[in-house]
């Protein structure tokens, strides 16, 4: 029998605020050709551009899943290991759905081992999320994923705060670290973030602001079904 690990992340609209915080980000930064991260018509995902990626799908019925790997830390693929062994039967059709929207390929549990590291399970009516602990370290508690944390969240955002600094116009008055409590509001505001919001944590000319709200808007739709 496998062994089942209890994993404490944050409430899902905590994630939801962060995660379409990060995608506005990324998006004032990239323009709305950027990828990294988004909201579609599987849920939440975010990549850190070089091979790691996470996705998280919200079902209807309050269950989730959290599936991707960390191209550096995810143990579990490097020595082979299936990260769907030991899953409740219906989350591993959306881990199949996620490895097939990033590899573009088909797989299914069993087959040649994909990219794929880590998947954490939430059960309808529960707090904590679940995982199989393979005995092995499976990368989602390094920092990938910046909705997993209120410190994760502040670290990335002055990282792209620093990466907009040289890459946007640079105003004289804005300052040489990100405002973590913009950063935070922000955060709350999540799909409901304004042009105020955005430009207090990225204080810079030549964004694209309009492409920027609209990709925090996409967090808004409801989950899967």
């Amino acid at each position: 029998m496998p062994r089942i690990r209890a994993q404490q992340f944050p409430p899902l609209e905590v994630m939801r605020g962060r995660w379409a915080l990060a995608a506005a980000i990324e998006t004032a930064i990239l323009g709305e050709n950027n990828h990294n991260a988004r909201a579609d018509h599987h849920g939440w995902f975010y990549s850190d551009g070089g091979g790691s990626w996470a996705r998280l799908t919200p079902l209807a019925d309050g269950r989730a899943v959290l599936s991707g790997i960390d191209r550096d830390y995810s143990e579990t693929h490097q020595t082979g290991i299936d990260p769907t062994a030991g899953l409740p039967d219906w989350a591993i059709e959306h881990v199949e759905a996620a490895v097939r929207d990033e590899s573009g390929s088909e797989w299914s549990s069993g087959d040649e081992q994909p990219w794929l590291g880590f998947v954490s399970w939430l059960d309808r009516g529960q707090a904590d999320w679940h995982t199989v602990d393979h005995g092995v370290a499976d990368g989602l508690d390094r920092h990938l994923l910046p909705a997993l944390s209120e410190q994760r969240m502040l670290d990335a955002a002055d990282d792209w705060f620093q990466g907009a600094a040289m890459e946007l116009d640079d105003p004289e008055s804005a300052p040489e670290r990100v405002d973590t409590e913009a950063v935070l509001r922000a955060a709350q505001l999540g799909p409901d973030l304004t042009r105020d919001a955005l430009v207090a944590v990225l204080p810079f000319e030549g964004m694209h602001v309009e492409a920027a709200l609209r990709a925090a808007r996409a967090f808004a739709n409801g989950p899967a079904a």
